[in-house]
């Protein structure tokens, strides 16, 4: 089956646990060159499985294939702190922007300093 098969699996595979559908999505995939974790990660959340799709996330290697979707899934924090890790300041600007259009009144750092205080 084409690129479409993926996420019929996601769909029909309700009663699996997500941790254990993304190593098994993980440890099919993770040998393939070039596979696109996001495109997945896209197809879980899309399907009702956001908790998948922020763990398959983690194996996308592009951040600009991880911010907007993070963002998109409303994981503002998580989105702030892949964009700051990945030091493109252009993806920073993004989750910053999009934080202060959804959250009046939060300065970034204090993300940043929560991150650091879980550390």
């Amino acid at each position: 089956m084409g690129g479409g098969g993926g996420g019929v699996q996601i769909k029909a595979s309700d009663e699996v646990d997500e941790k254990v559908l993304g190593a098994k999505i993980v440890d099919k995939l993770s040998s393939c060159p070039g596979i696109s974790f996001s495109r997945i990660a896209t197809t879980a959340f899309h399907s009702g499985r956001r908790g998948l799709a922020t763990m398959l996330l983690e194996y996308e290697p592009r951040a600009t294939d991880q911010v907007p979707l993070l963002i998109s899934m409303k994981e503002d924090e998580l989105a702030l702190r892949k964009a700051i890790d990945s030091g493109d300041t252009d993806l920073v600007y993004l989750a910053i922007l999009h934080i202060n259009k959804t959250r009046p009144f939060v300065c970034p750092c204090s993300v940043c300093a929560s991150d650091r205080d879980r550390s």
